[in-house]
């Protein structure tokens, strides 16, 4: 959270994620395992509480994925 004020105080207002998706097994197929939806939320919430816009990337047609595996990936982060 200190890194996420220091960037605040510095003039930075925006901070982009690249989450690509929250479906386990979307991930497992696209190398990154080690991205949990806990640790997207808790960057959500410490980003906002700083006062900092965040922008999620969601990307549609990866592996594995389906309509509503998207859909639900959204809707996590969007509703936050």
């Amino acid at each position: 959270m200190l890194k996420l004020k220091i960037m605040k105080k510095f003039g930075i207002n925006n901070i982009v994620l690249s989450v690509q998706s929250l479906d386990p097994e979307v991930l497992e197929k696209s190398n990154r395992i080690d991205q949990r939806y806990s640790s997207v939320q808790k960057v959500i919430q410490n980003a906002q509480s700083c006062g900092l816009s965040i922008t999620v990337d969601l990307l549609i047609g990866l592996e594995g994925e389906t309509k509503s595996s998207f859909i639900e990936s959204f809707e996590k982060v969007a509703f936050k």
